[in-house]
């Protein structure tokens, strides 16, 4: 028989819940009010999380909350009593992100299941093993992943795995975004994303041209219903819906379809779902996504629900009023009715409710059917031709929501009972089935009998009488000392209070004492400025620098290692660099592929990466899991997005020496986190923020088919003006910028845990860089100075205001 993976539903609210329970998911997810990736979906209070955990008991679904959001120090004793109340509830896991929170658990409730949130960005078998190791039940892989990649991680690892196959789709990869937090201050890593990826931009070359306009960084909707025998044939774990901010509509629809599709596959049965509910209740295009080799991702003409099509707008007379009769000519089999939603053109931009339906001889109908020229009241302006879209159907929706909310029916359980009645000690209940066992004392103490003795007739038929609750009794063994007294109303008394004790879903679970957080020692916090190049230097520009910086105290260079190519000419510039006295760091990839693992192993085994510099910036799990054992100086880049000191003990355990701060932090959040002394911060003072990398490329070639290896650059516009730099890089990747330059005028210093200030050089031209470091240099020296004058808008990005 074939395995069959969990099916995992969202709830953003209780209607969802009802409704991924009644279309048939095996697990929902869902959120609290505070401390998921979703705040501004419904959530649930504390009393209806009890209901949803007792109801999914009584059904045989699986509960697992999200705490998916970076933990600020501030809120450290909060999310505590947060888990602390789940952990009561036992909920069969929790889906979480920061570091610091999945070590705290891990160390003090050690039998909860964690998982790992998407936004943790574990890309690879590596990754995988990490987590595993740390005792993850499962981890979930990136909406980037190819199947034969999820194959291959399958086969050699023993945690579980997950998968999204339907929903919305981020265009960078999740965890890496910092677009909406430096656009506005609400971040995507705390629950607040602005959705940035769904606004309209222009994109322009490296002559200043304008290329496209459009939804250029929206992606279409992922849609597998169509590929469900090849991913459960990969022996993924479970199969995740997106969509807390979804109706419950859509929850039930799209959890019905797939659930059809799993159960003809469990039959041995091809896959055939009448996918028409799922292609109505939201749509702004589908794809199978990079899981199915599917590279034109990108929709740049829609960015939200545009529905079905339905037919065109047909030939429009003068129009001499603002309300008049649009004429539409409809697809052939298509029906309409009043209460639909339309939506019109290509972006579907334009949208009408559907109030009147006229045929052209003026005759009214509530619903047309078989008819292909109908007339509907509209304001507006629209054009002959103009595609008609169908972004909501009345009828359908109303079916869909009946069937959501229908009444769930409780299977009766079947439980046995062992009931002990003797003098001058509580009377004892033991209740049982296959999954509990509980023994329950009751509270009063049987008497000497006057008159009417106990019986074992009479203590069964009482403690038999199961009506109105959901056991069923199957057997009941009574044993009772002879002349002993309890009332009927006692006994009834007992068995109700012990089903209820039985019912009860709280399991004890030995919670460890709390450690305080140790230093690994004293903390080398000499001041240094660092200069990170994103791309390497020519030979001609960092001879031009650093003939600038010769009598400069602890300089340190960061230099990319490229690894997708055996080039050792990095390591004997390093080497030299090193010579004259400059600390030298080698960062690697954001992403590790596996090209990029095997050289890294090439570059460890001979001894180049140690010998000729005195760190590496790791950005990623995977490259984490390669190199922590090994001796290496590691230092932990801000994409760890690590946001309070128990991360920082995290790290430090798994053998991070240093960490950069997170440019999500602001100043004093910073100096919370370095008051603890844990491990040197890096604080990156200059350069333009890298606000996403990304898969999807808005460069759409034609010639492009997911493989493009071509460098290219341009700038995005946003609707109120803002630039944002683009480039297709290394492996096909994107990266967007920040247009405006990050310049911090008061950086915290080593008294406030910073030993490094980091300047990022993108494309920079050498005069820039030289001024800019010597700007900083006479900040260090508390000299008095004036703020550099530079080609671009300077930003503080969070550094002041931080993030919500």
């Amino acid at each position: 028989m074939k395995k069959i993976p969990e099916l995992l539903a969202p709830a953003g609210n209780m209607e969802s819940v009802y409704a991924a329970i009644n279309g048939g998911a095996d697990a929902i997810y869902l959120g609290g009010k505070n401390f998921n990736a979703r705040q501004n979906a419904g959530n649930l209070t504390t009393d209806q999380m009890k209901q949803v955990v007792a109801l999914a008991k009584a059904t045989g679904k699986k509960i697992y909350i999200v705490l998916n959001t970076l933990i600020k120090e501030s809120e450290w004793q909060a999310v505590k009593e947060e888990v602390a109340f789940y952990h009561d509830l036992s909920v069969d896991g929790l889906i979480v992100q920061d570091l610091g929170l999945i070590d705290w658990i891990l160390s003090i409730y050690p039998e909860i299941s964690l998982q790992t949130s998407t936004q943790l960005t574990v890309y690879g078998l590596e990754g995988v093993r990490f987590f595993e190791s740390l005792g993850i039940s499962r981890v979930v892989l990136p909406r980037e992943m190819p199947l034969a990649d999820l194959v291959r991680i399958k086969e050699e690892c023993s945690a579980e795995l997950k998968i999204f196959i339907h929903g919305a789709l981020c265009y960078a990869y999740s965890g890496q975004c910092l677009m909406s937090s430096q656009i506005g201050g609400r971040s995507g890593n705390r629950g607040l994303c602005a959705q940035p990826c769904r606004k309209i931009y222009r994109l322009l070359d490296e002559q200043n041209q304008e290329i496209k306009k459009g939804y250029l960084l929206s992606p279409k909707d992922l849609n597998t219903l169509n590929n469900l025998e090849d991913i459960v044939a990969t022996g993924v774990d479970a199969l995740k819906i997106e969509g807390r901010m979804k109706t419950p509509e859509y929850v039930y629809g799209v959890t019905h379809a797939y659930r059809q599709g799993l159960d003809q596959i469990a039959e041995g049965s091809k896959v055939h779902v009448d996918d028409q509910e799922v292609m109505q209740v939201f749509n702004r295009d589908f794809s199978p996504g990079h899981l199915m080799g599917d590279y034109q991702i990108l929709n740049p003409l829609v960015g939200k629900n545009r529905g079905i099509k339905i037919g065109h707008v047909g030939k429009i007379k003068k129009v001499s009023k603002a309300y008049y009769n649009l004429p539409i000519k409809l697809d052939k089999g298509v029906d309409i009715a009043v209460g639909d939603g339309l939506s019109f053109g290509h972006d579907g931009k334009i949208g009408s409710r559907v109030d009147r339906i006229f045929l052209p001889d003026g005759q009214s109908l509530e619903k047309c059917t078989g008819h292909q020229d109908i007339l509907i009241p509209v304001k507006g302006s629209y054009k002959e031709g103009m595609p008609v879209y169908r972004n909501f159907d009345a009828g359908l929706m109303k079916n869909l929501r009946e069937a959501a909310l229908a009444d769930i029916k409780i299977p009766e359980q079947e439980i046995g009972m062992v009931v002990k009645i003797m003098a001058d000690t509580y009377p004892q209940v033991q209740v049982f089935n296959q999954r509990r066992n509980i023994v329950f004392s009751g509270s009063q103490i049987p008497q000497p009998a006057q008159k009417n003795p106990l019986t074992v007739d009479l203590i069964k038929a009482q403690m038999s009488r199961l009506g109105g609750s959901d056991f069923v009794l199957k057997s009941i063994e009574v044993t009772c000392q002879d002349g002993l007294f309890l009332s009927k109303s006692q006994l009834n008394a007992l068995r109700n209070e012990s089903l209820a004790a039985f019912s009860q879903t709280t399991k004890v679970i030995s919670v460890r004492p709390e450690k305080e957080m140790e230093p690994i020692g004293k903390l080398d916090l000499v001041p240094r400025i660092s200069v990170q190049f994103e791309q390497m230097p020519n030979d001609l520009y960092l001879e031009d620098l650093l003939a600038d910086m010769k009598n400069t105290d602890n300089l340190e260079l960061v230099l990319p290692l490229r690894l997708d190519q055996q080039d050792k000419t990095i390591f004997e510039i390093s080497r030299n660099l090193k010579k004259s006295g400059i600390n030298v760091l080698y960062s690697l990839p954001q992403l590790m592929n596996d090209q990029h693992k095997e050289m890294l192993g090439t570059f460890r085994v001979s001894g180049d990466l140690k010998d000729s510099a005195d760190g590496l910036l790791l950005a990623n799990f995977e490259s984490l899991e390669l190199l922590k054992d090994h001796g290496y100086n590691l230092q932990a880049d801000a994409s760890f997005n690590v946001f309070n000191s128990r991360a920082v003990a995290a790290l430090q355990k798994w053998g991070i020496r240093s960490l950069v701060c997170s440019p999500e932090l602001k100043d004093q959040e910073i100096k919370d986190i370095g008051s603890k002394g844990l491990l040197p911060m890096v604080l990156g003072v200059y350069g333009h923020q890298k606000l996403m990398i990304s898969k999807k490329c808005p460069f759409a070639c034609r010639s492009c088919h997911g493989d493009c290896q071509q460098n290219k650059s341009g700038t995005l516009i946003d609707e109120r003006g803002f630039s944002f730099p683009v480039r297709r890089g290394q492996n096909g990747l994107i990266h967007i910028y920040n247009g405006d330059c990050l310049l911090l005028s008061d950086p915290l210093s080593e008294k406030d845990g910073v030993s490094t200030w980091r300047i990022r050089v993108v494309n920079e031209d050498v005069a820039t860089i030289k001024m800019v470091f010597n700007y900083f240099q006479k900040l260090m020296k508390k000299e008095k100075v004036i703020e550099p004058q530079l080609a671009t808008k300077v930003t503080r990005g969070s550094f002041k205001r931080g993030v919500i």
